[in-house]
């Protein structure tokens, strides 16, 4: 005989230990067992399952006939899906933590307790227990927002993580930039600082050297030169004191004294104006000399904010944009809700076998039961014919 082989979890290997033990009591087809997952052992009879459209078929020989034949035991007949007692132990604890503590199971037990949840929902149908499958579905839906809702949450605390950790580089940058910028600024201050004490003093030795100047009698001669008129006549008076013309030598002598004074006061004058003249111009070029001392420091100054305000702009933009995606994730973890295909993946995790048993179930119709009470003693003793 040809067997039909596929791959059983623990699950389905407990229950099919548990389906054998029970003999010919959960036969379908004869004596012989058939489990839904490995296919019939009677050496005539063959399954064919079909999970998607929920359907099983049974035939023998080896191709199945046009018309296959379905089970015809009540489903209702059929012992409960069950696992293990460990595992079934292991999935009714995480429920209860989950309905109790709102405590998430582990990522790898999760589909473990989906399924769990599937079997005791289709337990409940299969028994006609709808409050307990309603409570189930509400559970199963309930844990799988939940499910999503942490899986979103994670995903977006990682992401808000890494974020953060740019962000917190971008920070540092600009902290890094604006104390650069400062310390380039403080030094430009210290120069210019040094450079005008520099020049204050440089000025002051110029107009020193300018007063020493103009008080030095050297300095002075040009200004002290006679003129013609009064050297030709200190000449005549010299040649009257020869000639011991006295009388006239004092007259002119005298004549000679006003004229010195008047030169004098004249060569005063003239060495004063030109005194002030080259003081207006030394004072001028002082002030030049400031006025491009502080130009240079107020350039420095633009350029090192220039260069700040080019990477600072950059950085800023950075900056914004990060704290912008931040704050979304975080409003996206605040709104998350699921979406209508919730559940349909549950049904994705239910196992073959259970899967089976609600295809059946909703294939199969429990007719309805009318309760007739014996009708007793019909005819009275007295009214009966001797």
């Amino acid at each position: 005989m040809e067997e039909q082989n596929s791959p059983r979890s623990n699950e389905d290997k407990g229950n099919t230990e548990h389906l054998e033990s029970n003999g010919s009591q959960n036969s379908i087809i004869d004596d012989d067992f058939c489990d839904p997952d490995v296919g019939c052992k009677s050496p005539d009879i063959y399954t064919e399952f079909n999970i998607e459209s929920d359907t099983i078929r049974f035939y023998s020989g080896s191709k199945p006939p046009s018309r296959a034949f379905s089970r015809v035991t009540s489903i209702r007949k059929l012992p409960p899906l069950v696992t293990s007692p460990e595992l079934d132990s292991e999935n009714n604890t995480m429920l209860k933590d989950f309905m109790e503590k709102g405590k998430i199971p582990l990522f790898e037990l999760r589909e473990r307790l989906f399924q769990h949840i599937q079997r005791c929902k289709v337990n409940a149908l299969v028994d006609d227990k709808y409050d307990r499958a309603a409570k189930l579905q509400i559970l199963s839906q309930k844990l799988l927002d939940q499910l999503l809702a942490s899986d979103t949450t994670e995903k977006n605390n990682g992401t808000i993580e890494i974020l953060s950790a740019k962000l917190g580089e971008i920070e540092k940058r600009i902290d890094e930039e604006n104390m650069r910028t400062d310390h380039l600024v403080s030094q430009a201050i210290s120069n210019f600082k040094n450079k005008q004490e520099a020049l204050l003093k440089k000025h002051e030795n110029e107009i020193l050297i300018f007063e020493d100047n103009w008080n030095d009698p050297l300095f002075l001669k040009p200004f002290a030169k006679p003129s013609q008129q009064l050297i030709k006549l200190k000449s005549v008076e010299q040649k009257l004191v020869i000639q011991k013309l006295f009388n006239r030598a004092e007259e002119t002598k005298k004549m000679i004294e006003q004229m010195e004074n008047q030169e004098s006061e004249i060569a005063q004058k003239k060495a004063y104006e030109i005194m002030e003249t080259q003081k207006e111009k030394l004072l001028e070029k002082h002030k030049q000399e400031f006025g491009f001392l502080n130009q240079h420091f107020e350039k420095v100054k633009i350029e090192i904010q220039l260069s700040q305000r080019t990477i600072m702009k950059s950085l800023i933009a950075r900056q914004r944009k990060l704290k912008n995606e931040i704050d979304g994730m975080k409003n996206s973890i605040r709104s998350c809700k699921t979406t209508n295909k919730s559940t349909e993946q549950i049904q994705l995790v239910m196992t073959p076998r259970t899967a089976t048993r609600y295809g059946n179930y909703k294939s199969s119709m429990n007719p309805p039961k009318l309760r007739v009470k014996p009708l007793g003693a019909i005819v009275p003793k007295k009214n009966r014919i001797q």
